[in-house]
């Protein structure tokens, strides 16, 4: 039986979002953005919407 290349059949459901100036998203704080002892991985911990104002890079 022939191996398939899994990354070649995700990238097909991937789909690409660039987003720009001015747009507004939903921002989700991972475990890193808060102090020792203050992280709950039970609690929500997205906010938004959030404007864009600057632009750095594609992934930033």
């Amino acid at each position: 039986m022939p191996m398939r290349n899994t990354s070649k059949v995700a990238d097909v459901k991937h789909r690409h979002i660039e987003f720009e100036v001015g747009d507004f998203v939903w921002a989700i704080l991972t475990k890193d953005r808060f102090p020792t002892g203050e992280y709950n991985k039970l609690v929500a911990r997205k906010i938004g919407p959030v404007e864009i104002v600057a632009k750095i890079n594609p992934n930033a």
